[in-house]
């Protein structure tokens, strides 16, 4: 077999140059460059924020829907119950429904100011 020449791990090759033994990673202009930049510059936080923002939106809106289906079932099972004691149990839980779908279109308002 044949004699590997090839250079493996921190095998250095002598016929290198002091510069490439330095095994310099750019560390030094890194340091330089980032005295340059800010993240205003880069701004990366408006965008976080506006992603927040629409992620926020659409979950309200969601929870809105599920909601509305809820007081709309609610409803319905209040309208078609004959007992008396039913209608008193589930008046409370529907008031509670819409209560908390106030709390959400008040928030989705907030959100979109």
């Amino acid at each position: 077999m044949g004699k590997n020449t090839s250079n493996r791990s921190l095998d250095i090759n002598d016929l290198e140059s002091n510069e490439e033994r330095q095994w310099s990673w750019g560390l030094i202009e890194t340091q330089k460059n980032a005295a340059q930049w800010s993240l205003s510059e880069v701004e990366i936080y408006p965008v976080i924020s506006k992603s927040l923002a629409e992620f926020k939106v659409i979950e309200l809106k969601k929870r809105w829907d599920r909601l509305s289906k809820k007081i709309n079932l609610m409803q319905e099972r209040y309208d078609n119950e004959t007992r008396i004691e039913e209608q008193l149990r589930t008046e409370p839980i529907i008031e509670k429904l819409i209560a908390d779908r106030k709390k959400v279109e008040k928030e989705m308002s907030a959100s979109q100011n």
